[in-house]
């Protein structure tokens, strides 16, 4: 199921029970799909449960944080503060043995993440702008960060809440499935 527009932000996720054994995890695919752009951009086996609790809690599109100055600055350079505050060894950056990482402005999911996506939220006033992007492995040369393509779009904070229930309200339903009955 798409919840949300796929032009501008929504979430791919869809139950695949072949990839799922009786009495285990509830398997399928799960995507966020940034302004036409789908990340990860192919189907790979996602541990629902996870992908939803990584939703619902500690996330950029649930618990808004307000910068106006990230918000409003250009997409690339938004998109790599926020990734060099969470890891900025992805960026070639050292840090000092003290560095905290911040993840407050993290909307991406480990399932996005182990195919080095990377999704971040920050808001202002009603709304709430999504920059994500896909990095390469190696990320360590600056040609790699100029060459980086980054998706953004600027949604509405209620909308962004009604595309989260939507998506978590998808996997309640599934998860209460019996067996066999999908």
């Amino acid at each position: 199921m798409i919840f949300g527009d796929p032009i501008k932000f929504a979430i791919l996720m869809e139950y695949v029970p072949q990839w799922s054994e009786e009495g285990s995890y509830r398997n399928g695919m799960f995507h966020f799909i940034l302004d036409s752009t789908i990340l990860p951009e192919f189907a790979s086996v996602a541990t629902l449960g996870v992908d939803v609790r990584c939703l619902q809690f500690n996330n950029a599109l649930v618990d808004h944080v307000e910068d106006s100055v990230l918000f409003h600055m250009d997409a690339k350079t938004a998109f790599q503060d926020m990734l060099g505050r969470m890891l900025p060894g992805r960026l070639g950056i050292d840090v000092d043995d003290d560095f905290v990482n911040e993840y407050r402005f993290r909307v991406s999911s480990i399932n996005l993440e182990e195919f080095d996506c990377f999704v971040f939220a920050v808001a202002f006033e009603d709304k709430l702008r999504i920059v994500g992007a896909k990095i390469s492995d190696d990320f360590s040369s600056p040609y790699d960060v100029e060459d980086l393509r980054v998706s953004e779009v600027v949604v509405e904070k209620e909308e962004v809440a009604k595309i989260v229930a939507g998506a978590v309200g998808y996997y309640e339903s599934i998860k209460e499935m019996p067996w066999g009955a999908d």
